[in-house]
């Protein structure tokens, strides 16, 4: 018999956990599971970036628009439906999905419900996105199962009262990048000296006013590094005005979003993430699955990821001059460290953090559940 999972995802764009549903829908496919996506959001004509892709790689897509708050025949509809399709699993991805699933009695619930907890961006002070984070870890106890992407994020709940029914499985991603048909890369690539890139949404929790100042220490080093930061978001002004203060203007970029950031590590000399917090950096992996040097921030997600490569890459407090030191460190290298620590990067990642071997981790849990009921 195959398994059918239905998983729920309320997507505000395409980015960690976005990328991660679709990466383990297109494996488990491949294993010959029954996968579909129910893809919640607000009432309104229009297609989220997540739909968009899992209709061009054909995987069946359920849209579903509902009012902004959950509410208790919204998730008595997702749930009969899946029944009605004899769907084996529910899997969640986001706290709307595990509110509406977590809103039914467990003794009404015939069909596990998984929760894959991709992390929380909590801010300071009161906010509507606490609010809702707060609900959902209170709701997240009814659920048959919770995953973390990083065994690091055990803090963020109160992992002892789940009664072992908390799991971690590391995100995985493609064995091979997409291959680049186009070669079209950033005019900054052909500027001289080594590039320093790092990517993600420019926002605070992701850090790079820390890694822009550190480029201060690095040019007293190597004079012709360029720092190249991929994405978009609200702190684009700041970071601008901080690049142009320090005089970084033809030593630090930020070319936007790229849509297909693989084909960048191929031209990168040295991978940062300088982030505060995060759930389970896919960006690192995608580093590692290229063999690029990487220097990260110490925090509890980069140093669970990091700590069992050989040589463990450089891990910094948060300051920029310990920054500084560990990517010109990594650039100063001799050829065949570089070569040796890209070549044991690659090796780590194939062992541990691929596709397969995410997809293969959830089906054990899929079959336990399934078991269990």
């Amino acid at each position: 018999m195959s398994l059918r999972i239905v998983h729920i995802i309320d997507s505000g764009g395409f980015y960690g956990a976005e990328a991660m549903l679709l990466t383990l829908c297109e494996a488990q496919l491949r294993q010959g599971l029954n996968v579909e996506v129910i893809s919640i959001g607000r009432p309104g004509n229009y297609e989220k970036a997540i739909e968009t892709r899992l209709l061009e790689r054909n995987i069946p897509c359920k849209i579903w628009r509902m009012p902004p708050w959950p509410d208790i025949r919204v998730s008595m509809s997702i749930y009969r439906w899946c029944a009605s399709t004899h769907t084996h699993i529910i899997h969640s991805h986001g706290y709307k999905g595990n509110i509406l699933m977590g809103l039914l009695p467990r003794r009404f619930r015939r069909i596990p419900v998984v929760s894959t907890m991709h992390g929380y961006t909590i801010k300071r002070g009161f906010s509507l996105l606490n609010v809702k984070y707060w609900v959902d870890k209170k709701i997240l106890r009814r659920l048959d199962a919770l995953v973390m992407v990083s065994s690091s994020m055990k803090q963020q709940i109160s992992a002892d009262r789940w009664n072992n029914r908390v799991h971690v499985i590391p995100n995985g991603i493609s064995r091979l990048a997409p291959l680049d048909d186009t070669h079209n890369y950033p005019e900054v690539f052909s500027l001289s000296g080594p590039k320093i890139v790092s990517m993600g949404r420019l926002s605070k929790e992701k850090n790079f006013g820390l890694l822009i100042s550190a480029m201060v220490g690095v040019l007293k080093k190597i004079h012709d590094a360029k720092l190249i930061i991929f994405g978009e978001g609200k702190e684009r002004v700041q970071l601008e005005a901080q690049i142009s203060d320090l005089g970084l203007n033809d030593y630090v970029f930020l070319p936007g979003y790229i849509d297909q950031p693989a084909i960048i590590f191929k031209k990168t000399d040295v991978f940062i993430n300088c982030s505060t917090t995060e759930g389970m950096p896919v960006t690192l992996l995608e580093a590692m699955r290229e063999g690029c040097l990487i220097a990260a921030t110490d925090i509890p997600a980069n140093r669970v990821l990091l700590e069992n490569l050989t040589p463990p890459p450089p891990l910094t407090p948060l300051l920029p001059d310990a920054l500084a030191d560990a990517i010109a460190g990594l650039l100063l290298l001799n050829d065949d460290e570089k070569r040796n620590r890209k070549q044991n990067a690659i090796e780590y990642f194939r062992s541990n953090f691929t596709d397969d071997i995410m997809a293969e981790r959830y089906f054990t849990l899929y079959e336990q559940l399934f078991a269990s009921t």
